[in-house]
């Protein structure tokens, strides 16, 4: 009975320490991706597409923003009936799901202590481990923005996922046994739906049972475990590789990412970077540019490849002598290797990448603390108190870096400041200039951007928009058909020259345009819109109907598509 009351306290204590830097943030405004994977995402419009999420039709369908991590898009569908657009609510079911993640790891790691050494500590250790992962200020971008919210739930799942994978002493039975397997397999099918990250969820299993053997299940439960989970996790990734775009690997460069064999000769600098950043998180940025390792002889290869020798090797080594060392290094390269740009990425190196690589630091220096060591009173206090010092500084370090998420403006600065070659910094600051009035500021920042990033669409319709509306028409078309060279599936690019095509009466292409542009995004409200009056102009009503059938899809309860359906019908 205190076990499980010492436990309650524990997890109260973490939540509560968890959540204290992210309180004063939740009033927030939405920032970056949450614009287009939330507050613009017409797919959240229609209640009916929770039936698609349920059914997993939306897996093989990219054309759905987020369409193959429908527990992502199920948690948006809650927040947006319980908050509406009130961004609070979205940063507050971030936190919840990361306090909820640190408390899971916090079990697991418990489990795995309780089992291995019971005498030396376990719940201390496990606690002082879930607390450095649920403060450190790597992790603020995915806590607090709600459009990166896939990471947190991957782990959140990925934990009990772990934690089903221990050995029961007391497990009688065969429903007893099965119901840990089903137990285990739905919250890895949750893990996979939330993020495609956790197809690493086997080797994280298996690693647990070899530098842990004294919680590894039978042979006939560990089976039932990592070979369901490792067929699932293939035919998943098979399946995303066929179905469409498959991160960097398929469509037109995107300027970004690291194309073969850079991807490979950046790695190991990629690791060391990250390794860096664990260690002293400062500064921190959204949007980091990296320069790849194009040649052999680049000495960021040879540095980067001696640190991620030395920990291979010092994971395998420190395997017998100090197994949670050992562990905790495992769990950082296995966490890493999803967006290690093996499969190149569209963006080769973000913070938020290392949501599932923080467990493992977290476990080296709980250890190196709280675990074992010196005996001595003075040493332990000394320990604690450099805990304490980490603590306040990870601390002190997210409230810092959350102050520049309040909104775009200050966020995208903060960017610019920390990375000059930012192009969607650019952008994004000349998306805020052009908001206030500030047009020549904007085309300027605009104009930087498309420098920066020469393979970037965006840019270039931006600019396009702002001479549409100075009444520059044919400058603006002549843009966008620069835009659509370069990037031929920018569904904004063609519906931005199908507007500037029917405001020079140029009607059949601006017909094609638009029709383009539904094809890229077949949600996209104002191409509809517009083909439905499109195609009544031509007398085409057969045609009009399906656009306004299409505007239905996506939201049921639009007040015009139904008025102009009833019209079109009595046609």
């Amino acid at each position: 009975m205190n076990t499980n009351r010492n436990c309650f306290v524990y997890l109260g204590v973490l939540v509560a320490l968890v959540a204290l830097p992210y309180l004063t943030s939740l009033n927030g405004d939405f920032v970056y991706d949450d614009h287009g994977q939330i507050v613009e995402n017409s797919f959240l419009l229609n209640p009916g597409h929770v039936a698609d999420l349920l059914s997993l039709r939306t897996v093989t369908d990219a054309k759905v923003i987020n369409g193959r991590r429908p527990v992502v898009l199920l948690t948006y569908f809650l927040d947006t009936f319980i908050w509406g657009d009130n961004a609070l609510g979205y940063h507050l079911t971030n936190l919840l799901l990361h306090a909820g993640a640190s408390c899971l790891l916090f079990l697991f790691l418990r489990r795995v202590m309780r089992q291995h050494a019971p005498d030396k500590g376990a719940d201390l250790f496990a606690l002082g481990a879930a607390v450095i992962f649920g403060l450190h200020p790597v992790l603020a971008e995915p806590v607090h923005v709600p459009s990166f919210r896939p990471d947190i739930l991957c782990a959140l799942f990925l934990f009990g996922y772990l934690l089903t994978a221990l050995r029961v002493k007391d497990a009688k039975g065969a429903l007893r046994v099965g119901a840990i397997f089903a137990g285990s397999l739905l919250l890895f099918v949750l893990a996979l739906l939330s993020k495609e990250t956790a197809v690493i969820a086997p080797l994280l299993a298996v690693w647990t049972w070899w530098a842990f053997p004294s919680v590894r299940p039978g042979l006939r439960r560990a089976a039932g475990i990592v070979i369901p989970s490792t067929a699932l996790s293939i035919l998943f990734v098979l399946s995303w590789r066929y179905s469409g775009s498959f991160q960097a690997v398929t469509g037109e460069w995107n300027g970004l990412s690291l194309r073969p064999p850079e991807n490979f000769w950046s790695l190991p600098w990629i690791w060391t970077r990250y390794v860096g950043l664990l260690l002293w998180p400062h500064p921190l940025c959204i949007d980091r540019v990296l320069d790849p390792v194009i040649r052999l002889s680049d000495p960021r290869l040879a540095g980067g490849l001696a640190v991620l020798i030395l920990s291979t090797a010092a994971a395998l080594a420190f395997l017998r002598k100090d197994p949670l060392v050992s562990f905790g290094i495992g769990i950082m390269l296995i966490g890493f290797a999803p967006v290690s740009n093996v499969v190149p990425l569209f963006n080769p190196m973000a913070d938020r990448y290392l949501y599932l690589v923080v467990p493992g630091f977290s476990i080296i220096i709980s250890r190196i603390l709280l675990y074992g060591g010196f005996k001595e009173r003075k040493h332990r206090v000394l320990r604690k108190t450099v805990l304490g010092v980490i603590l306040s500084t990870y601390i002190a370090l997210t409230l810092f870096n959350l102050r520049f998420f309040d909104n775009d403006y200050l966020l995208w600065s903060r960017v610019k400041e920390i990375e000059p070659r930012s192009a969607r910094a650019s952008t994004w600051l000349g998306l805020e200039m052009k908001n206030q009035g500030r047009v020549e500021e904007a085309l300027d920042l605009y104009a930087k951007a498309a420098e920066l990033n020469p393979h970037d669409a965006a840019p270039l319709v931006n600019i396009a928009i702002i001479f549409g509306e100075m009444g520059q028409i044919n400058e603006a078309e002549r843009i966008l058909r620069q835009a659509i060279d370069i990037r031929p599936d920018s569904a904004a690019a063609h519906w931005n020259l199908s507007v500037a095509l029917q405001k020079q009466g140029r009607f059949p292409e601006a017909l094609t345009e638009a029709e383009r542009t539904v094809e890229i995004e077949p949600s996209h409200a104002q191409a509809l819109r517009s083909l439905v009056i499109l195609h009544v102009e031509r007398g085409d009503i057969p045609g009009a109907k399906r656009a306004v059938e299409k505007m239905l899809v996506t939201n049921p309860q639009d007040r015009d598509a139904l008025d102009a359906l009833s019209y079109l019908n009595s046609r």
